[in-house]
């Protein structure tokens, strides 16, 4: 059995780090965005503008890296899902409490 060498090891390192980086390579596009209070319809659901979210590409939807205490707790108490995504936009449901102030949402669109 072989072993391998650091020079063996180095090399196989910057191969990958070099197929990482590739331009071919799909990277993920965060967005942060903001659900509106006002924006809330009367079936507790928000539409928002989300650019580069398609219907068929995969996304995590979360909340905003930027909250305070009071959204965070809005946000608890809504129990939000995102129910529907088409091109640009996304539609978040809320089964909970909807938000009676603005909180930050964190899209991630999967490369």
């Amino acid at each position: 059995m072989a072993f391998l060498d650091v020079a063996h090891l180095k090399r196989f390192k910057q191969k990958m780090e070099s197929s990482i980086d590739a331009p071919y390579a799909k990277k993920n596009t965060a967005l942060e965005l903001t659900a509106k209070a006002e924006e809330w319809t009367e079936e507790n659901t928000i539409t928002i503008q989300a650019p580069g979210v398609t219907a068929a590409n995969n996304i995590v939807v979360g909340m905003g890296s930027a909250i305070d205490e009071d959204q965070y707790k809005a946000l608890a108490s809504a129990s939000l899902a995102c129910t529907a995504q088409a091109v640009d936009s996304i539609t978040i449901t809320s089964y909970g409490k909807v938000p009676t102030i603005d909180v930050p949402i964190s899209v991630i669109i999967l490369g």
